[in-house]
């Protein structure tokens, strides 16, 4: 009975811990005799010594990774006390990001097309290290976007999704020689010609776009007007046409008012007070 009391005493004296006050030679302390908590710990608090003291008496606790890169990110100088070796293609480039002085130290195989992918968009200069093999269309396009630069290393354009595509020619129209516009769906190309109406005389896709998508495109490309299907803006909603009038006014002989509501009418005649008269016909 007193052990079941004693035990009893322990936790709830276990709870009543502030463990975020705790400082990292008070949680070498505990944590040498009492390893259960080391979930609670946090782990930038210790210093090199704490590390070597803990780790000589509960070596199980050696952290890996995401919690040693989040350690390794805030206290990188706490590197020759933990098990890089532990480290997989996720953590080290999580970690190369932020602290790039680790490379001599990465197991570069470990990285997979992904990974290299986002860790040349914020650290262009591991690309002598790059197995470019690895990377897919997805991970190329993710890279062309930020890193045009390593277009010649890419042989996989062919393998890009068509919403890749309509992604990266809107910010890099230069890759349009490399693209199979085919590919293209109406929702990609609603996409692309917002930001690209250059490309308009490749679209061979007018006739599929729904009224939604006819309302994005004049929203932000008004010519193309000549080339709608009005009667596909028939089941727009109030707040579609509300989207699409406040950008472009100068449709309004096209919207059937009785769609707007109240919140519709105060957002469009907060843009253009002109409309006014048309308010509750």
């Amino acid at each position: 009975m007193d052990n079941e009391e004693d035990r009893d005493r322990k936790t709830d004296a276990s709870d009543e811990i502030d463990f975020d006050n705790l400082t990292g030679g008070e949680w070498v302390d505990l944590l040498r005799g009492q390893p259960q908590f080391a979930d609670k710990c946090d782990w930038s608090k210790l210093s090199g010594e704490d590390w070597a003291t803990l780790r000589s008496e509960q070596p199980q606790l050696a952290l890996e990774g995401k919690e040693l890169v989040d350690l390794l990110i805030r206290q990188p100088e706490l590197a020759d006390k933990c098990a890089l070796s532990k480290l997989d293609g996720w953590a080290w480039r999580n970690l190369l990001e932020e602290q790039p002085q680790f490379a001599d130290r990465c197991d570069w195989a470990k990285l997979d097309g992904w990974d290299w992918a986002v860790l040349l968009l914020k650290q262009p200069q591991f690309a002598d290290k790059c197995d470019w093999s690895k990377l897919d269309g997805k991970d190329w396009a993710n890279l062309l976007l930020e890193q045009p630069q390593f277009a010649d290393k890419c042989d996989k354009l062919a393998e890009l999704p068509s919403y890749s595509w309509a992604s990266l020619l809107s910010t890099r129209p230069q890759f349009a020689d490399k693209c199979d516009w085919a590919k293209l769906s109406s929702a990609n190309w609603v996409w692309l010609l917002s930001e690209q109406p250059q490309f308009a005389d490749k679209c061979d896709k007018w006739g599929e776009f729904d009224g939604h998508g006819w309302a994005c495109l004049l929203g932000s490309q008004p010519e193309f007007a000549t080339k709608c299907d009005w009667s596909k803006l028939d089941d727009l909603s109030g707040q579609d046409w509300t989207k699409l009038l406040c950008a472009q006014p100068q449709f309004a002989d096209r919207c059937d008012w009785s769609k707007l509501d109240g919140w519709d009418w105060t957002k469009l005649l907060y843009a253009h007070p002109q409309f006014a008269a048309k308010c509750g016909k």
